[in-house]
């Protein structure tokens, strides 16, 4: 089932963003403590967990740029010291708060168990 949106231009929000990525970031590793937007990467992931190029860091990574791509984000560099980073830090490189309020009224968000569009409203 397809879903018709009227806007032309999907966009993730940084808001919508700072969410994904603490879901992913919950949930690569199942911590049970909270993450936030000051959470800081390297707390949670690392580049040696795994098996060969399989990490922790590298999946969530993955992850982000998937569901940015998802909803036709454009690509950015992906900062070279990001496990440094918090959550907001990064997401303000990937989606700077300004670029994300071009998303207008709503933002067009890919869902992956339905693969229908649907409309975000904004908050």
């Amino acid at each position: 089932m397809t879903l018709q949106v009227e806007s032309a231009a999907p966009m993730m929000t940084n808001a919508q963003l700072r969410q994904v990525m603490r879901y992913y970031l919950e949930h690569v590793n199942g911590t049970s403590r909270p993450v936030t937007d000051e959470t800081v990467h390297r707390d949670l992931l690392s580049s040696g967990d795994g098996y060969g190029p399989a990490s922790s860091a590298r999946l969530y990574e993955g992850f982000v740029r998937y569901s940015l791509a998802t909803v036709e984000h454009p690509v950015r560099d992906w900062p070279s010291r990001w496990l440094e980073m918090t959550v907001g830090e990064l997401a303000d490189v990937l989606v700077p708060r300004d670029a994300s309020s071009a998303a207008g009224s709503g933002a067009q968000v890919l869902s992956m168990r339905t693969r229908a569009r649907v409309t975000v409203p904004k908050d």
